[in-house]
Order: structure tokens, then sequence, then C-alpha cells
């Protein structure tokens, strides 16, 4: 009887050490949208590593005018003039005139079609993010309206649509034709990848800014030229390039005057005199985040160039004479 009591608690204790497997130990991925929390009839789900984000709620949070083509499952929302379309088994994002190959393809779960929550984001020129711990999809800068320099044609066309569940009688907007620019999508990854690399410098942290390593560098500039597809597009990322690359060899040079111990010895409020340096530099840099046009970013780039060579030899002459 001793025993079996012995081998009972036993059993037991090993039954105790076997982990359980709850039904909510995974989290649910959420959606927020410009701050608002998106409830979705089917949740962002993970598929072959990549987050796929259900692309009707997303459009409708955009403002966006949604249909579904079932003949060739195509949705397409539009907003502002742009339209932006996707297909199931198809890898290619329509934004107009414009076409970015994604990295899978929208598939259909539960009645809904999904796709990768960084194209859907950018069809309509936002930024994706995701919150690790949180477990939450966070997209930025899709809800304001799309503001572009257009030529509208005035006729409108009444034709009927069917989205995924109903049929509809839908008014198409009017056809605009695209200004002689680069698209909204490709100004607003630039910018927004550009911004992102100004906020991890400070005076004295070239060395650790992690936008501003040759690898990362890399990695960004090759995005732009995958979403570069017409020729204004890829003029843009070409200049836009350029000042990347002569930002990084200013904060390189700021920061190699800076880190000279002789200069403040002979230099009366050398520290002050940097960061007065770093915010001139940042003047003409923000010059940049006003235009699309390349050859005033290549104007930019030779600004900001000629502006670090005279800056470092005017603290060397300053050191000389002092």
């Amino acid at each position: 009887m001793k025993l079996t009591r012995i081998i009972v608690a036993l059993v037991i204790s090993l039954l105790c050490l076997i982990p359980t497997v709850s039904a909510y130990s995974e989290k649910v991925i959420s959606l927020e949208i410009d701050g608002t929390v998106i409830r979705t009839e089917v949740p962002p789900t993970v598929i072959g590593g990549r987050t796929m984000v259900p692309v009707r709620d997303i459009f409708e949070a955009c403002g966006a005018n949604v249909t579904w083509d079932p003949a060739t499952k195509k949705i397409t929302g539009s907003k502002g003039g742009k339209n932006v379309v996707m297909q199931v088994g198809s890898n290619k994002l329509y934004m107009n005139s414009s076409v970015a190959t994604m990295d899978c393809t929208p598939v259909i779960i539960e009645g809904r079609t999904l796709a990768p929550a960084r194209y859907v984001a950018l069809g309509f020129g936002g930024t994706t993010q995701w919150d690790a711990l949180n477990k939450v999809v966070v997209i930025t800068g899709v809800t304001t309206p799309t503001v572009e320099t257009t030529t509208e044609m005035t006729t409108t066309t009444t034709v009927i649509t069917t989205t995924e569940t109903t049929t509809e009688m839908t008014t198409v907007a009017p056809v605009v034709v695209p200004s002689n620019e680069p698209s909204d999508e490709i100004v607003k990854v630039v910018r927004n990848d550009l911004e992102h690399a100004l906020g991890t410098y400070s005076l004295g942290s070239y060395e650790t800014a992690g936008r501003f390593k040759s690898n990362t560098m890399n990695q960004i500039m090759k995005n732009w030229d995958s979403l570069a597809t017409t020729d204004l597009d890829r003029n843009y990322v070409a200049s836009a390039k350029s000042l990347y690359y002569t930002i990084n060899s200013f904060y390189s040079t700021l920061d190699s005057v800076y880190g000279n111990a002789e200069y403040p010895k002979r230099i009366l409020s050398f520290g002050d005199i940097m960061r007065s340096y770093k915010a001139d530099g940042n003047v003409i840099i923000d010059k940049f985040f006003k235009t699309r046009n390349a050859e005033e970013i290549t104007a930019i780039v030779s600004e900001l160039s000629q502006f670090s060579s005279k800056m470092a030899s005017d603290i060397q002459y300053q050191y000389e004479n002092s």
C-alpha cells in the first residue's frame, strides 16, 4: 500500500512538470492604424514569416472605396484619385501607373483577402512597424488626405461591382492624370527612411548611429531601388542616395573634428561651435524634405558637401591661429 502511494505521488509530480497548452497562450495579433485600434473579422496572421493583414479593413480605414472582382480575384482601393490594386496569387502591387513587387502574394482566409502589411500600407503612402512585445501591427500615415497636383477629366461612370461578400452599384471616381513627379509612395518611403536615419545621430555618436552603418544603408537603398518603377522614381532615388551618402560623410567629418582632443585646448566654446555647425548642416538637409525635384536635390548635395569641407577647414584655421 505504501509503495502504491509513492508511485501515485511520483506520477502526479511528473504530470505537473508537463507544460499545458492553453488556447490563450498565443496572443492574437492586433492592428492599429494612425493611433486607432481596428477591429477585423479576420485578424492579422503570420504566414511564412510574413505578417498578413486584411486588405479591405485597412483600405476602408484609409478612407478608400473598396471593390472586389471575384473573376480575377482583384481587390481595389480608390481614394483621392489614387487606385491601389492587389490580386490573390500575384506579387504585384499596382498604384496608378506604378508597380511594386511584393515579397509574397495575397491569400484568401475565411472569405477575406490578406496581404503583406508593409505593402498594404505602402499603397496609400503609409509605413508599417511591428510591436513585438504587444503583438501589434502599427500602420501610420494612411488616414490623412492624399494631396496631388493633377489634371482631372470630368466624366464619371456608374458600374456594377462586387465585394467579397456582396454585389452593389458603385460610381467610379473621375479619371486622374498623374503629375510629372515621382510617385507619392517612393517619396514617402525615402523621406521616412532618411528621417529615421537623422534621428539615430547626435554629435559624437557617429560610430553607433545604426542607420549610418554600411550594411544598413545598403539594405535601405536596395529597398528604394525595388520600389522605383518609373524613370521619375529612379531619378529621385538616385539623387536621394547621393544625399544619404553625403549626410553620412558630413556626420563622419563632424565627429572626426569634434573628437580631436587638441581643438578644445585652443578654440574657445569649441563644443558650442560644433553644435552650431551640426544645426546649420541640418538646415541644408531639411531642404530635401521640401522638394521632389532630382536636380534640386543634387544642388542640396553639393551645398552640404561644400559646407562640410568648409567646416573642417575653418576649424583647422581657428586652431592654427588661436
